[in-house]
Formats: C-alpha cells, structure tokens, sequence
C-alpha cells in the first residue's frame, strides 16, 4: 500500500515534517523545494495543500536556542515559493536538549 492511497482512504491524517535547522542552512532552496514537491505529491496541488494546512505540521529541529521563531515564519511568508507561506501556520522548533525557555520550542 501507498502513501497516498493510505491518506486517502484515512478518516484523519497529521502529516508531520522535520526539518533539520543545519540542512536548512546548508542546502536551503533544495529543502525547500523537496518540501513543496513531498506536500504536492501528498495532496495533489498548492490548492490540496491549502485545504489541509491543518493536518501538515512542519518542525524545525536543531535550532540554536536564541533563535525566534518568526525568523522561520518570515523567511517561509518572504521568499519566491508563495506555497512556503502556508506552512507558517503550523510551524514549530523542536529541542530534543531540552535547552530552550521559549514558548516556541517544543520539547520531549
């Protein structure tokens, strides 16, 4: 069985994409681009990907924990990828150390 025939065929689904803070640096416009080629083939087009913004959650990990999180959300909303913006929403940074006081960090 797919992917896609299991999302299609699930009465709810939450996409979950982790995305390491060192790979974004290093090879940011690929990432991006597998990104936006992963959603599409997941949910057909960037009309597909609008529709279900609520069950993708995207998570930035290994971030330096004197990051901001609207660092991601401005740079996702102002860049030539206007399918990116959506993901805003539903961004998280994840900090497996447990090192972050920031409300925007998710931890274990």
């Amino acid at each position: 069985i797919n992917i896609k025939t299991a999302l299609n065929s699930a009465e709810k689904v939450k996409i979950l994409i982790l995305v390491d803070y060192i790979s974004l640096l290093a090879d940011t416009s690929s990432i991006l681009t597998d990104l936006i080629k992963i959603s599409t083939n997941l949910f057909g087009d960037s009309k597909g990907i609008e529709q279900n913004r609520h069950s993708i959650l995207l998570g930035i990990t290994k971030v330096p924990v004197d990051l901001d999180i609207f660092v991601f959300k401005e740079y996702l909303s102002d860049n030539n990828f206007p399918t990116l913006k959506i993901f805003t929403e539903q961004l998280f940074l994840f900090d497996p150390l447990d090192r972050a006081k920031s409300d925007h960090f998710l931890s274990r």
